[in-house]
């Protein structure tokens, strides 16, 4: 089962060390800066290097067993242009592992392996869970108390996926969709079912899944992009459907373009529908 990169928050105030490293990229970057600071007794890191750039956060509770070192990829999204606030977003989909060990129950369709992507949830569901696993993580004084896990706006889901990149998927354009297979599962490669998350290539920011396997509910209602320039959109007004990014593993394969958009009812409940969660300083 994947581990789910809320972890990183799993160190006490008396972790020994953190260190970031930045991930290789096809040209220089400036070495990133990482500071920890003790806010009401816990640990606030701040990391500060080039926008979008992903990094690579290590941690261990000592230093003598240099083999416990656990490592955490994550995204830290923070953009003048559109996404001013910044947040952590989950390198994963949530599997039914980690929706079980806060729910209690599955209601996956394609059940039996739980590092398989949690579906059948209605969006009602995703932020049911999410809400669950920041009082869990209160609780056990993994986050701070200023934060919360929610779903992505659809401007902060699109600005993780494209990772940087304006072609039609983050690895290109690919105008006969020869690459696709390397990094979704669709209609052409699925067999009729879900996989296991992370089994293929990651976009540009390290992030799996981000087309294909199962559409991703978004935070936002749906509604008609608005005109201009818009800082943090977060969609329309109250309606009668919710957005959906991501395609599914169902999906042909121009659905699983980035900018591709679906929506659906909130309390829709399909084996193609599921999410991932970010972590932010606050609600949309």
């Amino acid at each position: 089962m994947k581990t789910g990169w809320s972890k990183l928050f799993g160190c006490s105030a008396c972790c020994a060390c953190l260190f970031a490293t930045l991930a290789p990229r096809a040209s220089a970057q400036a070495r990133p800066a990482l500071s920890v600071q003790l806010f009401a007794g816990r640990p606030t890191l701040t990391l500060t290097g080039e926008v979008g750039t992903v990094y690579s956060i290590q941690y261990a509770n000592g230093l003598s067993a240099t083999n416990l070192w656990v490592d955490r990829t994550l995204l830290q999204a923070k953009d003048a242009s559109n996404v001013s606030r910044g947040f952590w977003t989950g390198k994963y989909l949530v599997t039914q592992g980690e929706y079980v060990a806060v729910i209690g129950s599955n209601p996956s369709y394609f059940a039996g392996n739980l590092s398989l992507p949690a579906e059948t949830v209605s969006w009602f569901d995703a932020s049911n869970y999410s809400a669950a696993l920041t009082q869990q993580e209160l609780a056990a004084g993994r986050i701070p108390t200023n934060c919360v896990y929610r779903l992505p706006t659809e401007a902060e889901w699109e600005y993780a996926c494209r990772a940087g990149t304006t072609t039609r998927f983050s690895y290109g354009d690919d105008p006969s969709y020869t690459s696709l297979t390397n990094y979704a599962w669709y209609s052409d490669n699925s067999d009729g079912t879900t996989h296991p998350v992370g089994q293929k290539l990651p976009n540009p920011w390290g992030l799996y899944d981000m087309q294909g396997n199962v559409w991703e509910w978004c935070y936002d209602w749906a509604g008609l992009y608005p005109g201009g320039s818009v800082v943090d959109p977060v969609g329309g007004p109250p309606g009668a459907n919710r957005i959906l990014r991501g395609a599914g593993w169902f999906g042909i394969a121009p659905v699983c373009r980035s900018a591709k958009r679906q929506t659906g009812t909130p309390d829709d409940r399909q084996y193609g529908l599921g999410f991932r969660v970010v972590l932010a300083s606050d609600q949309p």
